[in-house]
């Protein structure tokens, strides 16, 4: 079964966050909502709240050591105030842990990163 880690901050774009679930799941994709901050609810860019499967952190250190194996694709939300936490974070890109996600490996290796609106400006910034 392809895998999916939606990645969640917060002030995440709560349509473009809940959208991409639902059409994954309905795929029939193993979706894991992951917090970027931890396990914790994450208040949106509208005041809606969302509870993570696990937080990201968690989810990198039960992958597989292998990169690739990470997730077949990793969506990023839209919304202006997660789009900048997922631009600063230091988990998210290429911080030097065991599991780190593989941003530019994951890119090379031919997989997938999703995104919606303000992404691209995280996309630019590291080179994606």
């Amino acid at each position: 079964m392809p895998t999916a880690w939606v990645l969640l901050a917060e002030g995440a774009e709560e349509i473009e966050t809940v959208a991409a679930i639902d059409v994954l799941r309905r795929a029939e994709v193993d979706v894991v909502v992951c917090g970027l901050d931890g396990p914790q609810m994450v208040t949106c860019s509208r005041g809606v709240h969302l509870t993570p499967d696990r937080s990201l952190e968690e989810a990198l250190k039960a992958a597989p050591a292998e990169p690739a194996a990470v997730a077949d694709v990793i969506v990023l939300p839209g919304g202006g105030g997660g789009s900048q936490k997922l631009r600063e974070s230091q988990v998210l890109y290429f911080k030097p842990i065991q599991s780190e996600l593989p941003s530019r490996e994951f890119v090379a290796d031919r997989r997938w990163i999703g995104s919606n609106c303000w992404k691209y400006s995280v996309h630019a910034h590291h080179t994606l």
